[in-house]
């Protein structure tokens, strides 16, 4: 065992005392200082077994006998003793019915003897200490603590045993020279492969994302999202064109912001999944959806309604009438993301495939249900708009043309 006083000098205590008079005056209290030995200053054995008259296991506790070397007054009512080392005594302890806990203080358990606490060998760094009772030569049960590797590391898949016999460790500990002290990575287990809570070997815990194939997706992304910005410029220095003029340039602009918005979400979930990348990624993909599709239909409601009318009477639908009519919905999108983002936001949740390979995801709930139906029902009402104009088009709305497929 570990001598837990080591170079620590003995502790004086004071105490006062009357020595007692002839009666001729009234006795004086006088002060005696001397030295005293506690707990600690003793020292513990390692478990031995005794095969000659107890024959059992037992350990031996020494402490020092400290006796009156010399004396001095220093004043009058002030005596010190000067003590010195005169003998050892021992108490041998029988291991039949006594608990020995080497743990430390603070991993629970109940403490026979406080005196063992936080004794053990183990490297807390990949180890813990565990009680597991082991077999002797002589068949005799004797609590040894073991080193058991912690949840987040292992032993190699070839030990046969799965954790470090503690009486080995100790005798290890007790020669300064040995690998115990010179080698740190001596009774150590091997760490986990990252993100496993606790593993038998160096087998990974998470899924290995395809890098090089996300790495492509993100390049296509962002190579897009330049000929979008690319087409926008476009339409605006050419916007004077009868081709551009027709076709709306304003919604064509519109469209194309919210296919780049879109096309960000892509871009928000490349790195690792967080909580508020996950609230990102949600606006990205909703507000785009909103600005590109809803501009789209609104242009083919526009012929729709155009064409709808029976009588010679002018219907005037201008830009701006389709753009008083996108206003109200891309405000109920933002209501609707706004309270998502505040009373149930996404966020990220681990996920397990076959295997028990975990990866991350951002959540979902009714929030997203909710949202995803409507706009599958819009959807339906653009393909029903789409299919109403099919045969009911001039020239000059060929722009809605293709919007039935882009729909679906």
């Amino acid at each position: 065992m570990r001598n837990k006083s080591h170079e620590r000098p003995f502790p004086q205590r004071t105490t006062y005392f009357y020595p007692r008079g002839n009666g001729s005056h009234a006795p004086q209290r006088l002060k005696l200082t001397h030295k005293f030995v506690e707990t600690i200053d003793g020292l513990w054995s390692r478990p031995y077994f005794e095969c000659t008259t107890a024959r059992a296991w037992l350990i031996t506790y020494t402490s020092p006998i400290l006796g009156k070397l010399g004396q001095e007054w220093t004043n009058l009512l002030h005596f010190v003793c000067f003590t010195s080392n005169r003998g050892m005594t021992t108490i041998d302890l029988a291991l039949t019915d006594v608990d020995i806990n080497q743990c430390d203080k603070g991993s629970g358990g109940q403490f026979q003897f406080e005196i063992f606490a936080g004794t053990h060998r183990c490297k807390n760094k990949t180890t813990q200490v565990s009680v597991s009772p082991l077999l002797d030569s002589v068949s005799e049960r004797v609590p040894t603590d073991a080193c058991v590797s912690l949840g987040t590391t292992f032993l190699t898949w070839t030990a046969l045993a799965k954790y470090f016999n503690g009486s080995v460790i100790e005798t290890e500990a007790a020669d300064e020279s040995n690998n115990y002290h010179s080698n740190p990575d001596s009774f150590q287990c091997l760490q986990c492969q990252p993100g496993c809570d606790a593993c038998v070997d160096d087998s990974p815990c998470v899924v290995t994302l395809n890098w090089p194939l996300r790495k492509a997706l993100m390049g296509l992304t962002v190579v897009t999202i330049i000929a979008a910005i690319g087409i926008i410029g476009f339409i605006v220095y050419f916007r004077d064109l009868k081709v551009v003029k027709t076709a709306s340039p304003h919604f064509l602009i519109i469209i194309l912001v919210g296919c780049i918005l879109q096309y960000c979400e892509i871009l928000v979930e490349y790195p690792k999944p967080q909580d508020s990348l996950c609230i990102v990624r949600l606006w990205f993909r909703h507000i785009g959806f909103g600005l590109g599709f809803t501009s789209l239909l609104l242009k083919t409601w526009r012929i729709s309604v155009i064409f709808r009318v029976k009588s010679a009477q002018k219907i005037k639908l201008t830009d701006r009438h389709l753009i008083q009519r996108l206003a109200p919905i891309l405000a109920l999108y933002v209501v609707y993301l706004l309270a998502w983002s505040l009373a149930g936001p996404s966020h990220v949740t681990e996920m397990k495939m076959p295997g028990d390979l975990k990866f991350d995801e951002c959540s979902f709930d009714w929030w997203d249900h909710a949202i995803l139906i409507f706009e599958i029902l819009f959807l339906f009402w653009g393909i029903h708009l789409c299919y109403n104009v099919r045969k009911r088009r001039p020239p000059s709305t060929r722009a809605s043309s293709s919007a039935g497929q882009s729909t679906i």
